[in-house]
């Protein structure tokens, strides 16, 4: 009999299973949707801090716009006379800190007022050639100040006396401001920051001075660095250091967000930054007039973004795995106090059947088990069948003993029908012989009878010869008659015989029959 797996193993193995392939199926569809939603939280986040950024930066350059567009508007100012230009510009310079210089210059170039320092001719700076041929005001991309060393933009207007377009107007802002904003925003711990580009994709803001003064452009993906000798002192011509531009390398997802950014969208990303992965928003800073867009750039590493949900999911693996532990020992005893009264029931059921097998009349054995549910249920019945299947056993063996006490009488009996049909056969041989005979003897009587019919017919001929002839005839007849009747009995009593014979033959082949099925 092939032995089956123990049923502990049979339902605990399945309900294990199941228990585990649930809670991975909860703990994965939570960390999935909390994952999705934690990752929106980020990105929304990081959004709003790029759009807060954006807008202080488009409301910064705003209101030095507005400041310059009035400064076109002013008597002194279109006057284009240099003690009150430098008059009013000075002044403004005085109460707006953020503004580096102010210049006015003809349409020749030649400047007719500053707010500090010389004037000078600039008919040949690409600003100045920009202005004569759009004649549109805008905002400059950014450069860097040797005199601030810091970014630095400038606004451009033309000054129109009337209709004319008579000279135009710079000024120079410092963006110190962008600076203290994107550091204000910038969260060392949490591995978040904000830098700001302008419409070429040049750093003007960044919590690392380095990608300021090296000027990193992420559109051009290169950054300007100082020329040094084989002793490693920096080169310089005159006053000025030699620079060169070299390229650096930059995730294809940063580059799209860059070229989105640029173009005027907002949007957020997963993309590489300085070889780790960072979740990106941006967010573009509209400025007024002919200019490009500047954008905000806000990076957090995704490292440290996920730290806070890997901490609740490790508390969500610890709370499930306790409970799934829990769960299994649950299941392990619940299934024990199943398969114990199993096991009992199984062991007396194999210890009865054993006895059954060896034939033993003795007391079947009974199932100890104290349990108001289905398994005591099954012990009660099964105690009432070894009950009623120990009494039918006894029965059966008493039954067996008179089988086998009638078998033996059978079987003598049996051995003396066989010598009695022995017998019987020889008899009937014998009375084969006799009924032979017999016919044989009523053959003679036949052909005596025809002999006495002879005779008397002859008797009759000579009746009337000789009385006395007649008499012994008579007499002769009489007796022949007599032998005749008892020769007629005698075969009747045979034929009988036979009949019974033959019947208690067909009882016997009857009783052989039976013996032998």
């Amino acid at each position: 009999m092939r032995r089956k797996g123990s049923i502990l193993w049979q339902f605990l193995l399945p309900i294990v299973v199941i228990l585990v392939c649930l809670t991975a199926l909860i703990i994965g569809s939570v960390i999935y949707t909390f994952t999705s939603s934690y990752t929106a939280k980020i990105n929304a986040e990081n959004s709003a801090t790029a759009s807060y950024i954006a807008e202080a930066v488009s409301n910064f350059m705003d209101g030095a716009y507005n400041l310059t567009e009035e400064l076109v508007y002013n008597s002194d100012i279109i006057s284009m006379e240099t003690d009150k230009q430098h008059l009013v510009l000075a002044s403004v310079v005085e109460r707006n800190p953020y503004m580096e210089t102010i210049y006015a210059q003809q349409m020749d170039g030649v400047q007719t007022g500053r707010s500090s320092g010389n004037l000078g001719n600039r008919r040949d700076r690409w600003w100045f050639k920009q202005l004569l041929e759009t004649k549109k005001p805008f905002v400059s991309n950014s450069y860097y100040s040797i005199a601030t060393n810091m970014p630095c933009a400038s606004i451009f207007f033309p000054i129109k006396n009337g209709s004319e377009i008579i000279g135009n107007i710079g000024v120079d802002l410092k963006l110190d401001y962008l600076q203290s904003l994107v550091g204000k925003y910038t969260d060392n711990e949490g591995n978040r920051y904000s830098f700001i580009i302008d419409g070429a994709g040049v750093v003007m803001a960044h919590p690392n001075n380095q990608y300021i003064e090296e000027l990193y452009n992420y559109k051009s993906l290169t950054h300007t660095v100082s020329v040094k000798d084989s002793n490693g002192n920096v080169v310089r011509e005159g006053n000025n250091i030699v620079t060169k531009e070299e390229p650096f390398e930059a995730d294809s997802r940063l580059t799209e967000a860059i070229e989105s950014l640029l173009s005027g969208k907002n949007g957020t990303a997963l993309a590489s930054m300085d070889g780790t992965e960072a979740f990106l928003a941006w967010s573009p800073v509209k400025l007024k007039g002919d200019s490009a867009s500047w954008g905000v750039i806000t990076v957090q590493g995704a490292k440290s973004a996920f730290s806070m949900m890997r901490k609740i999911v490790s508390i969500m693996l610890i709370i499930a795995t306790i409970v799934l532990v829990v769960s299994i020992v649950i299941v392990i005893i619940l299934t024990r106090k199943i398969t114990k009264p199993i096991t009992e029931v199984l062991n007396t059921v194999r210890t009865n059947t054993n006895e059954i097998a060896a034939r033993s009349s003795g007391q079947m054995k009974k199932i100890n088990i104290k349990s108001r549910n289905e398994i005591g249920d099954v012990a009660d019945g099964f105690n009432i069948f070894s009950e009623k299947l120990c009494e039918t056993m006894s029965k059966i063996h008493m039954a067996q003993e008179k089988d086998h006490e009638i078998g033996n009488r059978l079987f003598e009996e049996t051995q003396s029908l066989a010598v009695a049909t022995k017998e019987t056969a020889a008899t009937s041989q014998d009375s084969a012989a006799a009924v032979k005979e017999i016919v044989a003897t009523m053959e003679d009587t036949n052909d005596l009878s025809e002999n006495i019919s002879r005779k008397i017919k002859d008797v009759s001929s000579v009746a009337n010869t000789t009385s006395s002839d007649v008499v012994d005839g008579v007499a002769q007849i009489e007796l022949n008659v007599k032998q005749l009747h008892e020769i007629f009995d005698a075969n009747q009593q045979t034929i009988d015989g036979i009949k019974t014979l033959s019947e208690k033959i067909e009882s016997i082949w009857d009783i052989v029959t039976l013996i032998n099925n």
